[in-house]
């Protein structure tokens, strides 16, 4: 029984060989989709004004009566 010593050249090929098709089909993909998708909506400015810092104890005391029956 001989071993052969380049068993493994075979295996090696067409993993390296799989590996490229498959990074190649994965950046043809990504540049596909990053000429097809479309752009994020504009948000309205009245969506982005920053919240008050203080807080409203006459709709939390209503919440409270809503929540509790008081």
């Amino acid at each position: 029984m001989t071993k052969k010593k380049y068993n493994r050249l075979p295996f090696l090929l067409k993993l390296g060989i799989l590996t490229a098709l498959t990074v190649s089909v994965w950046v043809g993909f990504d540049i596909y989709r990053a000429f097809t998708e479309k752009p994020n909506p504009i948000v309205p400015a009245e969506l982005t004004d920053p919240l008050s810092p203080t807080l409203d104890t006459s709709v939390l005391e209503s919440l409270r009566n809503k929540v509790y029956g008081e």
